[in-house]
């Protein structure tokens, strides 16, 4: 059996979704949807690399979760862990289609 080279499987820098650090989370999740194609295969990025304004200078990296954890609702991550959990301390609503997915979606697109 041959062995693997790194560079045979590699993803080059240039073929990532790239970013200034100045752009909108919303525009990051945009560059996160661009399939990256290597030899037949398709796969979508797990990063999108942050750079200056200019382009010039790598800063970052910029991950799903750390893109989900930047859209997190303030409520779930400040206060104590007792404060977090009573949020969660509700009864079962028995009509779960009356719940606002509308709300939910219209802030998370504000937070983006």
């Amino acid at each position: 059996m041959k062995d693997k080279r790194v560079q045979e499987i590699m993803v080059p820098l240039e073929e990532y979704p790239c970013v200034a650090e100045t752009q909108t989370l919303r525009e990051a999740i945009r560059e996160m949807g661009v399939q990256i194609l290597r030899k037949k295969h398709a796969t979508l990025p797990r990063v999108v690399l942050v750079f200056d304004d200019g382009h010039r200078e790598l800063l970052g990296l910029l991950r799903r979760r750390d893109i989900m954890r930047g859209l997190e609702p303030r409520f779930l991550v400040s206060g104590s862990l007792d404060y977090r959990r009573k949020l969660f301390e509700v009864e079962i609503d028995p009509n779960p289609s009356e719940l606002s997915h509308e709300r939910l979606i219209a802030r998370v697109r504000q937070r983006a």
